[in-house]
């Protein structure tokens, strides 16, 4: 059986060593496991612990929020729902589709993203919706860039970037829009994927703002 040698350091300053011979499955579930439990630990320092409030997102929810979290659906007429955890599916966080977080704190973190440099500079916010590049997919973290003749003839915004998660009958739609304005949208149904939600979200902000040019 193949065997693999692990060495873990800390990040920080002190020396935290580990070392063994593992079989290859087992080391891959250590290395793994390590790891998540540092990104967790590195996202709530750097960035949750100190945003204004605080937000408390969870990789862990069937156990933390089980009493007080909304549950995904199939449909609007299933009633039993489902509540997942990251911890007992991987036995670690994980970035993609592995936080549980409000609404409200989700709204917080992007409004950090977008007006400070806790999470990314402007620097780096310029980059991302820089239309003249090549392809307009190709943005660090946003899933789409979507051409639309009413944002560019309106406010000069010829693409709206967006972005998605779906996990076990939960859904969320991120949105910038123009003037700095981002649109967040939770849904924890199947009844509706995630192209619908992007339209609603953005013939809302359209009709919201169309009396300004009539």
């Amino acid at each position: 059986m193949a065997k693999v040698l692990i060495e873990t350091h800390n990040l920080n300053t002190e020396l935290d060593l580990v070392t063994g011979n593992y079989p290859t499955n087992t080391g891959d579930e250590i290395v793994r496991n390590e790891l998540g439990s540092r990104m967790d630990k590195l996202l709530t320092e750097r960035f949750f612990n100190k945003m204004q409030p605080k937000i408390n997102p969870s990789c862990d929810a069937k156990n933390e929020l089980k009493n007080t979290a909304a549950y995904g659906y199939d449909s609007k007429t299933d009633s039993k729902g489902i509540i997942t955890s990251q911890i007992e599916k991987k036995g670690h966080c994980s970035g993609e589709g592995g936080y549980y977080m409000s609404a409200r704190d989700f709204a917080n973190y992007v409004a950090h993203f977008s007006a400070s440099n806790l999470i990314v500079t402007k620097a780096g916010r310029d980059m991302m919706f820089n239309d003249s590049m090549k392809n307009t997919d190709d943005r660090i973290v946003w899933t789409s860039a979507t051409s639309d003749s009413w944002m560019n003839a309106k406010f000069k915004m010829p693409f709206v970037a967006s972005s998605n998660g779906i996990t076990d009958g939960t859904k969320t739609v991120l949105i910038r829009l123009p003037q700095n304005h981002y649109l967040v949208i939770f849904s924890n149904s199947n009844d509706l994927n995630t192209g619908q939600l992007y339209n609603a979200g953005v013939a809302a902000f359209k009709a919201g703002m169309a009396h300004n040019f009539q």
